[in-house]
């Protein structure tokens, strides 16, 4: 007599293992497939100089968002808005005015950067259109427009665009440490 596999209670019959090998090696082919087609297309369509390995894009973001408050508390000690006597007076953050997420063009813009303490910054968040108004007395229209003006512009934010940005950063550390 010849024995048949089990059925559980909801019917479902395991495949033999004959079977479960034929789709192991199955899935095994297809993402070896994958694999090497996707290595080939990527090195062919690449430059011979873009060959080499760059870093990622977020890791390029990361070091350039770094370089902003060094720079900021070297060129800029004291809190932009020293808000009477609940402000700790020096520079421990640098602002966006602009806001990262409205334009990148602006990103690393040192005008768009705002010294502040953290209580100020808090405040800040906290009331942001009223303080932005209160930078935008203090600093004047016209840094206002040319801002804004810059902040327009459409700017590809690849790892070139990173790596730009972080060796100019880097140069204004360096200058800045100099002095």
């Amino acid at each position: 007599m010849k024995k048949t596999p089990l059925k559980s209670k909801t019917g479902f019959k395991p495949p033999s293992p004959e079977k479960l090998r034929q789709k192991q090696e199955e899935k095994r082919r297809r993402t070896q497939n994958r694999n090497t087609n996707k290595k080939r297309v990527r090195v062919a369509n690449l430059p011979d100089k873009a060959k080499s390995k760059l870093p990622t894009v977020k890791t390029m973001r990361n070091k350039c968002d770094k370089l902003l408050t060094p720079i900021i508390k070297a060129q800029h000690p004291y809190c932009f808005l020293r808000i009477a006597d609940q402000c700790a007076g020096y520079t421990e953050v640098a602002h966006h005015h602009i806001k990262k997420s409205q334009s990148t063009a602006v990103r690393y813009d040192l005008d768009n950067l705002i010294p502040l303490c953290h209580r100020c910054h808090m405040k800040l968040h906290g009331q942001e259109t009223t303080w932005a108004s209160l930078i935008v007395e203090k600093k004047g229209i016209k840094w206002w427009k040319q801002l804004y003006a810059k902040s327009v512009h459409m700017v590809k934010a690849d790892v070139h665009f990173y790596i730009e940005n972080y060796e100019r950063l880097n140069k204004i550390l360096e200058s800045d440490k100099m002095d």
